[in-house]
């Protein structure tokens, strides 16, 4: 009789005994944050997975661009252009 009674008055004391419908509650609210979590996840991938097809999307125009009027210019004109680009970088750093 005295396990009874102990049983019976450590049920009235539990709080997960004293309120048994609360429990699928939170258990449902825990998953229902678990999922806007996993959506939150989800549409931060979605945003860094697009900025990488626009970087790529850009550099491959660039590439395109370059290789369009590469053939076009003369060899030595890209040597003029590149020797007057190491000038004014060599005045910016003197000054």
């Amino acid at each position: 009789m005295k396990i009874q009674s102990n049983l019976y008055a450590l049920s009235k004391n539990d709080p997960a005994q004293a309120r048994p419908n609360e429990r699928p509650a939170l258990t449902v609210a825990d998953k229902a944050a678990a999922q806007v979590d996993n959506l939150q996840q989800s549409g931060e991938n979605l945003a860094a997975a697009e900025s990488r097809l626009a970087d790529a999307d850009a550099a491959k125009k660039v590439l395109d661009f370059v290789k369009q009027n590469l053939p076009s210019q003369n060899p030595g004109d890209l040597i003029k252009d590149s020797d007057e680009s190491r000038r004014r970088i060599a005045d910016l750093m003197a000054d």
